[in-house]
């Protein structure tokens, strides 16, 4: 079975850069890993992400990290122009739905760009008083609600749109967006307790259909959770009996379709 990772950070450490993308792709030739999306981080991580997609084509798609307070539709442009396939976005100090970010959304639309929402609460220390100034006064969860994805997705149908971790913990709100909206998937990264939520709630294939879901791992500097999240999500499904036509949907087909690969 082809997998396509659809949510994969590239790392912002130096220490990490040097042997990452070997690690990369050791860990998903072992899993069977056949593509990832991997995400940047403005200013010289989006360069590093260009740098490894042009040496890995055929394995790398490249998500450029925009910032909707400050990235301009000519911005958005030109990371198309550099072969990007896509935008990931987070922590906007405005509702994701705001008019001031359509021009972005718009001209993701024009360039077929994918963009991948941060989507539900923020994990880790968002408090620490030593990460307050790298975000935009007035950034919280609240602002990233999967129901703004909605809105935005109604205004312009022909963006495609990714929401993470299936909008946690806001899964029905979620699922109910994916039923109704054709152009809006949902990855389902977000580790153990997101896994544990969508299985034991019977959500998956139920509430939000195969056709409608991605994989996704969230790895980082750590490659080897691509390794780990792979395995964990497929011996849970099939412990559950997902067959596997559901089974290449989600860990491989959805994405490939939503990124142009077939």
């Amino acid at each position: 079975m082809k997998i396509f990772d659809v949510h994969v950070h590239y790392p912002w450490w130096d220490a990490e850069k040097a042997t990452y993308l070997d690690r990369l792709r050791r860990v998903c030739e072992e899993i069977g890993v056949t593509r990832v999306a991997l995400i940047g981080r403005r200013g010289q991580g989006n360069d590093e992400v260009e740098q490894a997609f042009k040496r890995y084509p055929h394995f790398i798609a490249g998500l450029a990290h925009v910032v909707l307070d400050v990235d301009t539709p000519q911005q958005i442009r030109e990371y198309a122009q550099r072969g990007f396939r896509g935008l990931k976005v987070i922590l906007p100090s405005r509702n994701y739905d705001d008019p001031a970010y359509y021009p972005v959304y718009q001209e993701a639309a024009a360039q077929r760009l994918v963009i991948l929402f941060h989507t539900g609460v923020v994990g880790g220390r968002m408090d620490d008083p030593q990460r307050v100034r790298l975000r935009p006064y007035g950034a919280s969860s609240a602002r990233m609600h999967p129901i703004f994805v909605d809105t935005i997705a109604m205004a312009l149908p022909a963006l495609k749109i990714i929401g993470a971790h299936v909008g946690y913990p806001m899964y029905d709100e979620a699922c109910a967006i994916a039923r109704f909206r054709p152009s809006v998937f949902f990855d389902i990264s977000g580790g153990e307790t997101v896994r544990r939520h969508l299985l034991t709630r019977d959500l998956l294939g139920v509430e939000i259909d195969w056709t409608k879901v991605l994989f996704g791992s969230d790895a980082s500097s750590d490659a080897a959770r691509v390794a780990a999240e792979t395995r964990a999500w497929m011996a849970a499904l099939r412990d559950r009996g997902v067959g596997e036509e559901a089974l290449n949907r989600l860990f491989y087909g959805n994405a490939a379709s939503l990124f142009g690969l077939e």
